[in-house]
């Protein structure tokens, strides 16, 4: 038995789906079936660090070099499918969304959450793109299972997409390896030097589009502010200039609050290995999006030392289980203006983890709902056969 992988959402870089795909990739060159899996990629992507690294066996599709990019990209998918349809005995996993007009007998594809379906802005007026997500969506009603992040976003498709509960199979995102206490201590006064940061800081890390809900944190900080004393709040990574309307206008806010650039603080981008020093050295991390199909930033947070409160909704029930720690984004900001205050008063202890997210163990459920077996346990199941 062979497990194919959809290696192509490597090349949304190192976040979100990106950073997702690749880890599974790693994980899964290290696990026990690692001689059963194929990757399929362009031929273009071949040479990719994490391809590479990972030791698997790779299987390229393509047109020729000549044939215009986005029409070797337009094809692509079908070239995979009907590829796949003509394999025996193989299993196709798609870490993100996938379609085509083949379906492989034995295909299973991720679907994280149904955001753009609670937030339709994010498919914008562009025909194509909405054709593209729609199209996605009806390809899952036809596959052999679906995996999903969470429990909310497995009532999320069974609700909104009408695919049977029994089809959708909940694999959690995990703790990348590089996130730990240890690691972040180590780290911490060398990213404090290197930002510019100070001694005292909470933090936010994550997207700026409009579900982050970053506005909302900021009026909430601000109104706080104004009463007493509180640590700079930085906001991390590339805040973008509000130019669509997918986007938080984070410029706008600080501007309308009239805080200063000690009191909110915007270091820019921050490279991936200073990560776990920049959440360690947080004293909270503060997390209000409005909807998450898992919800990474908390669980890194966490997992260095440094305790989360997050908008109290959707997966992020999931990832901070203690209610304590989680507050409404629809009350106007009482909720999390009284949690501030209470963390301005005695910093708050590090959140009990609600669970094991292992990628062990993330992995080897993965490995047992897609039913991949090891060679010799396939060769025993035939010849008892």
């Amino acid at each position: 038995m062979t497990l194919y992988i959809n290696a192509l959402p490597l090349e949304l870089g190192g976040f979100g789906i990106g950073a997702y795909t690749r880890d599974l990739i790693l994980g899964l060159g290290r696990s026990q079936v690692a001689s059963q899996i194929v990757l399929i990629c362009p031929f273009r992507l071949a040479e990719n660090p994490t391809i590479l690294a990972s030791g698997l066996k790779v299987k390229k599709i393509g047109l020729p070099f000549w044939v215009p990019r986005k029409l070797s990209d337009a094809l692509w998918p079908e070239m995979v499918g009907w590829w796949l349809a003509q394999q025996s005995n193989s299993i196709f996993f798609s870490p993100a969304q996938f379609y085509s007009l083949f379906v492989p007998q034995n295909v299973w594809v991720t679907c994280h959450d149904c955001m753009p379906l609670h937030f339709p802005v994010y498919l914008g007026k562009n025909p194509l793109r909405k054709w593209r997500y729609y199209r996605g969506l009806r390809y899952l009603a036809r596959c052999q299972g679906v995996i999903t992040d969470s429990e909310a976003s497995k009532g999320d498709i069974e609700r909104m997409l009408g695919i049977p509960r029994e089809r959708i199979h909940v694999v959690t995102c995990w703790e990348s390896e590089m996130y730990s206490i240890a690691k972040g201590a180590e780290l911490r006064a060398r990213v404090r030097t290197t930002y510019g940061l100070p001694e005292r800081y909470w933090l936010y890390l994550g997207g700026y589009d409009i579900r982050k809900n970053v506005e909302f944190l900021i009026r909430s900080y601000a109104a706080v502010r104004a009463t007493r004393e509180l640590p700079p709040l930085v906001l991390a990574g590339k805040i973008p200039e509000r130019q669509h309307p997918t986007l938080c206008d984070v410029r706008g806010a600080i501007q309308v609050t009239g805080l200063s650039d000690r009191e909110i603080m915007t270091p820019g981008f921050i490279a991936d290995e200073d990560l776990p020093g920049l959440y360690a050295g947080a004293e909270l991390f503060l997390y209000p999006s409005r909807g998450e199909g898992f919800g990474l930033p908390p669980l890194e947070a966490m997992s260095c030392g440094c305790p989360a409160i997050v908008g109290d909704n959707t997966s992020l029930r999931e990832v901070v289980a203690d209610d304590g720690y989680r507050f409404s984004t629809n009350d106007g900001g009482s909720e999390l203006e009284a949690l501030l205050r209470q963390a301005a008063e005695a910093p708050l202890p590090l959140n009990p983890k609600p669970r094991d997210f292992s990628m062990e163990k993330s992995l080897d459920r993965l490995i047992r709902v897609l039913g991949v077996k090891l060679a010799k346990q396939a060769e025993d199941s035939t010849t008892k056969d």
